[in-house]
This record gives structure tokens, sequence and C-alpha cells, in this order.
């Protein structure tokens, strides 16, 4: 299985290691676009033992998307408060529903207010929810 793909770096070929598949040379350039292609592969493994951990049909172009994050749905907080709502409206009682309402109105707000967009990636935030506030 091979992957091709760019690390978006350039280099004199007659310094290319083919056999080592690493940049001949102890320069800080050298240095740093080896540490680059060790820690791409690294990442490349990491993707691979996932999707081998989920028992996904493992292929190049898997790992490739998996390394890439372009393998998974991503979704925003609003597509769950929406999902949370549809799904529960029929199991919650009035009261319960009633507040999931208000946090949701609230959550909304202060992404507008205070972040000054409308929605986010769950993914995309780093911060735990209650540092928010």
């Amino acid at each position: 299985m091979y992957i091709e793909m760019s690390l978006k770096r350039s280099l004199d070929v007659s310094r290319w290691n083919q056999s080592a598949c690493k940049l001949n040379g102890s320069s800080m350039e050298s240095q740093q676009l080896n540490k680059k292609i060790d820690d791409t592969k690294a990442l490349l493994y990491k993707a691979y033992d996932s999707l081998q951990k989920e028992d996904q049909v493992i292929t190049a172009s898997a790992v490739k998307s998996r390394y890439l994050g372009i393998d998974k749905k991503h979704y925003t907080l609003t597509q769950l408060l929406d999902y949370h709502s549809t799904k529960m409206k029929g199991v919650l009682k009035y009261g319960t529903l009633k507040n999931y309402t208000t946090t949701e109105a609230y959550l909304k707000n202060y992404l507008r207010e205070k972040r000054n967009i409308s929605d986010i990636y769950l993914k995309q935030d780093r911060l735990p929810i209650h540092a928010w506030f």
C-alpha cells in the first residue's frame, strides 16, 4: 500500500537519500525536513491503527483521508441541539424540554454576542464548555 502526498516542501534532489527516504546532511533545513517526514509517517501510522481498531477496510485512500481528517462528518453545536430537540421532543416532560430550550437560547446567544459567530464545529473548540461562561 502506497500513499502519495506532498509535504509542501522543496529540496535539492541531489541531497535526497532514496533508500532512507530522508534528506542527507546535518543542516538545520535537513533536520527540520527529516523531522517533518518522521512526524508525518507517525501520523499516517496512527491513522492506519485507528482504522484497524474500528475494523474498517484499509486502503491507501482510507488512510490518507483519515490523516487529512476528511473521512468523518463533523457536526456543529446547532446540529447537535437540533438533533437532541427532535429526538427528545416526545420523551421529555414539558418543564425539562423548556429548560433545554432556554439553555439552547443561551448557547446561541453566547456564540453570537461573545464569539461573533452563528455556529461552531464541535471538533473546532478545544475549551471545555464551562470555560465559555
